[in-house]
């Protein structure tokens, strides 16, 4: 999981900083940022970090509002569940499928 420094971003993303990166980044490869093709390349992958980002600050309980109360002590099982994240190792976005079971004794869930 990437960690962000929240007092630094103050919960938002530094678009500047990314762009100012990727340059660095297009420099480095001996690619010329200012190059036709390249020139709001530098923009355009802090735009897409900043989406693909965009829930880093924000609390997953915002999000899991509905409970409901079960009486029963069974095995649930739900499969294919459908994820996406990002490799820290190397920037990139990622996504698949994966299963979960669980047994709650207790009465509450969240779905």
């Amino acid at each position: 999981m990437l960690h962000a420094k929240a007092s630094a971003l103050n919960g938002a993303i530094d678009q500047e900083k990314i762009a100012a990166g990727v340059r660095l980044i297009l420099e480095a490869i001996g690619e010329d940022p200012e190059r036709e093709g390249l020139r709001d390349t530098a923009t355009r992958v802090a735009k897409m970090y900043a989406e693909l980002f965009q829930g880093l600050h924000e609390n997953p309980r915002d999000y899991l509002t509905v409970l409901f109360d079960e009486q029963h002590d069974e095995m649930v099982l739900v499969k294919d569940i459908p994820f996406y994240s990002m490799c820290e190792h190397h920037l990139l976005p990622f996504h698949g499928k994966g299963p979960t079971s669980l047994t709650s004794r207790a009465a509450r869930w969240w779905g």
